[in-house]
């Protein structure tokens, strides 16, 4: 493996947002539809149980970091190529709307 496509995220622990949260309310206050969604890691991460806590902090999060996992999709492990982001951007088109 890449070192660009090896990421170690266990020691990571998501926390509530102030502006995240201040984001949700004046999205409902002012009927706005908000979508959140997490992005596709590479499959080498290690620690991905961390998006099972943002879901218990954030159950409204949509879950989409399983979507893509393939090496050859992405330049880094948390950043999609090209070829990534446009097959990441049509799955949201399928999904969202």
């Amino acid at each position: 493996t890449s070192n660009n496509l090896f990421y170690d995220i266990r020691d990571k622990s998501p926390k509530r947002n102030k502006f995240y949260d201040a984001i949700k309310k004046l999205c409902k206050e002012h009927q706005i539809n908000l979508v959140c969604f997490t992005t596709p890691i590479c499959k080498e991460t290690l620690g991905r149980e961390y998006f099972d806590k943002i879901q218990a902090l954030y159950p409204e999060v949509l879950r989409f970091e399983n979507i893509i996992t393939a090496d050859k999709y992405f330049s880094t492990c948390g950043h999609m190529n090209i070829d990534g982001a446009k097959l990441f951007t049509n799955h949201l088109i399928e999904k969202l709307l």
